[in-house]
């Protein structure tokens, strides 16, 4: 389980929102009867004006305006970045002078690609998932070997995967568990290595076991585990390379999350595949899918990404979330489960987001961030966050304003 629940996301940051002041709302702090409260102290601090947020497993982090990066919540392994082991309830810069043009959060690391292009990554490295050649744990950046140029940088659990500017997909880290680097060899890489098969892609995500690719001819590949249908081939097979997705769909964006994959036409329909039990499909079951299926309810979405509970964006900037709703990720005031796309609650308009494991942040399109759900970690980063505690978690149900710096 421990694999399920852990990237989700990696995706996870295909989101991007202008900048400027947003207006202000009453919900803005979050319901009384909320389980977690605001620090009085925290709500006093500026917030930061964010073009992209990315929800990792446990921990959550943003670029704002010049291109540095902030994370918070869970920092067990150093990913957050700040030369500590410290949980953050607010943002905390991440440390250097590095400018990024993107991010990705996942477990146990973060990874992001700076405005030259360069990979850098940090945290826990057990497998070799920060590609710079070391097996120890970097409680701040530390670059990817090699002298590639890259353009996107997704994180699953213990691999990393990234888009030159050439348009080429590498991958690093954990191959051995479910050959998701995609190179057909089954062994593990502690450096960048080129996925098999000489796709030209323009966009990978990693996931917890699989990984996938949209194709600059927009056709979805995924390699890995086939653990529920992930991969969308009709099977349960694991592939150490990459196979095309079932369906014959053409896809402009993919996004792989736990045992789940989504993809999103260039019509903005989204179609999603793999694990169901919770309803992370999207369409009005909880039976696994190993093909793509519609997610119901006709939405027309620019963003759609997959995890335990998957969440999109519609072109009217409305937010929607289903699947897993485990202290309150879907962001409905509720804990229930939800098998169709469900409206996050507070009418705000939001350009982006991106769910964690049992949290969710998005960006407002004048930058402004909020997050709801599981806080033990500070991961809502509003600055409160507890201990877990069994069956007590601290949560918050509705979104609340991002608080920081810390």
């Amino acid at each position: 389980m421990k694999a399920v629940v852990s990237t989700l996301l990696a995706a996870v940051a295909f989101l991007a929102a202008g900048c400027g002041p947003d207006s202000p709302s009453p919900t803005d702090v979050p319901d009384p009867s909320a389980k977690q409260p605001v620090l009085a102290s925290a709500v006093a601090a500026a917030a930061l004006t964010f073009t992209q947020i990315s929800s990792g497993a446990y921990h959550s982090c943003g670029l704002v305006g010049d291109g540095k990066a902030y994370c918070w919540g869970l920092n067990a392994d150093g990913q957050l970045g700040d030369g500590t082991r410290t949980k953050r309830s607010r943002p905390r810069a991440v440390s250097g002078n590095l400018r990024f043009a993107q991010i990705s959060a996942g477990t146990t690391h973060t990874c992001g690609v700076t405005t030259t292009n360069e990979a850098w990554c940090w945290g826990l490295n057990d497998f070799g998932q920060l590609g710079n050649a070391r097996l120890s744990t970097f409680l701040v950046p530390d670059r990817v070997r090699g002298s590639r140029a890259f353009r996107q940088i997704s994180v699953g659990f213990r691999h990393t995967c990234a888009v030159t500017t050439a348009d080429v997909p590498f991958c690093w880290g954990d191959n051995t568990t479910w050959g998701q680097l995609g190179t057909g060899t089954g062994l593990n890489s502690g450096v960048p290595v080129k996925v098999a098969g000489g796709l030209k892609v323009r966009r990978v995500s990693a996931a917890d076991g699989h990984s996938c690719v949209v194709t600059r001819a927009d056709k979805a590949y995924c390699w890995g585990t086939g653990q529920n249908g992930a991969l969308g081939d009709g099977t349960l097979e694991q592939r150490n390379t990459p196979v095309p997705v079932a369906g014959g769909h053409s896809f402009r964006l993919i996004a792989a999350g736990g045992g789940t994959t989504c993809g999103l036409t260039p019509s903005n329909v989204a179609w999603c595949w793999g694990h169901n039990a919770e309803g992370q499909v999207g369409d009005r079951s909880d039976t696994r899918r190993l093909v793509p299926s519609r997610v119901s309810g006709g939405l027309q979405l620019k963003q759609a990404i997959a995890g335990l509970h998957s969440c999109g964006v519609t072109t009217g900037n409305q937010a929607y979330c289903w699947g897993h709703n485990f202290a309150g990720g879907i962001g409905d005031g509720t804990e229930t489960n939800r098998l169709v796309p469900t409206a996050v609650a507070g009418g705000r308009s939001l350009s982006g987001i991106s769910p964690g494991a049992h949290h969710t942040c998005a960006l407002t399109p004048a930058g402004k961030a909020y997050c709801w759900g599981h806080n033990a970690y500070g991961q809502v980063g509003n600055g409160g966050g507890g201990t877990d505690t069994g069956s007590g978690f601290p949560v918050v149900l509705k979104p609340v304003a991002v608080i920081g710096p810390a």
